[in-house]
């Protein structure tokens, strides 16, 4: 089941992240630093190392922003203090970091500092050659329904902002000729987040549910934490070049 969306879950990380999540700041207490235990590391043993990196949509590859260590089917990184202002893109009309804002109608989130920029940083492992064989994600996947899961991603911001309100969409879903709108959809998008200037942790949920003929899907998007959330390695179906 896992090993099936985690593809899915790559498509929407890509050009867009221990039992949970540890985040502390080194002795010198400049940045930070994390720590994960890959609870499926046995799949993936050519991992020797890790990078934090971006994406760099214009170019068509990846920007490595720092290296961490691997060791016993875990990794240890520290985040940059900062990132440069050329890696960051605007969050509004952003479709690029936030997918499925395209599919709403954005009017209904209010967003206190409309000139923030933002960038999704992703952990990937590599093999002896730095050749990327995997990329780490913090998530629960609900085993009843894959496409039902939380996921905590790390993002960095270059100043404080709140994102907050709701958008829905609904509508008749597949219709077919000459069977009449049998089927129905709703999808409501929710955002509850507060960022300080610097690193942040935020996490996407999706739930989705079908009762008499009627979809439902709750995504949110929020700052608040989520509990139970697990560090796994994804496969990977093509190169990724830095």
């Amino acid at each position: 089941m896992k090993k099936k969306f985690f593809t899915s879950v790559l498509v929407l990380l890509l050009f867009a992240g221990c039992n949970s999540s540890e985040i502390e700041k080194p002795q010198d207490g400049n940045d930070k630093v994390v720590n994960a235990k890959i609870e499926n590391a046995s799949e993936f043993s050519s991992i020797a190392g890790v990078k934090l990196v971006v994406g760099d949509v214009s170019a068509g590859r990846y920007v490595v922003l720092t290296r961490g260590e691997w060791k016993d089917g875990g990794f240890t990184i520290e985040l940059p203090k900062t990132v440069a202002p050329n890696q960051l893109l605007p969050f509004v009309n952003n479709n690029t970091l936030w997918p499925e804002i395209s599919n709403f109608d954005m009017t209904p989130i209010t967003v206190s500092n409309e000139d923030v920029k933002v960038v999704n940083v992703h952990f990937v492992g590599v093999d002896k050659d730095d050749n990327a064989v995997t990329v780490f994600v913090l998530l629960e996947i609900d085993e009843a329904d894959e496409m039902n899961f939380d996921e905590a991603i790390f993002t960095y911001v270059d100043s404080d902002v709140t994102i907050s309100g709701y958008t829905m969409i609904e509508g008749p879903a597949n219709p077919r000729p000459g069977h009449g709108n049998h089927n129905w959809f709703t999808q409501t998008l929710t955002y509850s987040i507060e960022w300080e200037k610097g690193w942040n942790i935020w996490y996407s949920s999706r739930y989705r549910s079908t009762i008499d003929y009627t979809s439902t899907t709750t995504m949110q998007r929020s700052s608040t934490p989520v509990s139970g959330l697990k560090w796994y390695a994804t496969l990977i179906n093509w190169p990724i070049p830095f």
